[in-house]
């Protein structure tokens, strides 16, 4: 038997720190051949909140997210969970360095990524109007070619 504080999560799971109300506090067992990363638990029927979405074992000194639960008997529910790796070891997270090779979404200038080509090139043509510019407070201006700066 272990003790499990169950909880109702209500932030986005990639999120470093989540907002978590207790529910309840019970002693409930492991299911036989369960893991560390996707554990399984088995509490009576009875004890569970239909809010209770959210799971922490001290034992294991780990969150966990519920991800599914189903009724095995009359008064027994099993709770299958996935680890909640920010929630876990926030400050871990919080305190690591990283080195960035790549930015996925838009470059950035501090990360020199071979998927990004940057166009740089400055082009400044003068052209003269042949006539010169009449009173006329209409003018059009219009550019052909280069695709753009690519940024």
């Amino acid at each position: 038997m272990v003790t499990v504080t169950l909880y109702n999560n209500t932030s986005d799971s990639n999120v470093l720190s989540k907002t978590i109300t207790q529910v309840a506090t019970l002693q409930c067992a492991l299911k036989d051949a369960t893991e560390l990363i996707n554990p399984v638990l088995i509490i009576a029927g009875d004890t569970i909140d239909t809010n209770v979405n959210y799971v922490y074992i001290p034992n294991l000194e780990r969150y966990y997210f519920v991800r599914n639960k189903r009724q095995v008997t009359a008064n027994r529910l099993e709770l299958d969970l996935h680890v909640d790796v920010l929630m876990s070891f926030p400050d871990v997270i919080a305190n690591s360095q990283g080195y960035v090779l790549n930015s996925a979404s838009k470059p950035w200038e501090y990360i020199d990524s071979p998927n990004w080509v940057r166009d740089l090139r400055q082009r400044t043509d003068t052209v003269e109007f042949a006539n010169g510019f009449n009173e006329s407070p209409e003018y059009i201006l219009m550019t052909v070619g280069g695709g753009g700066i690519g940024l």
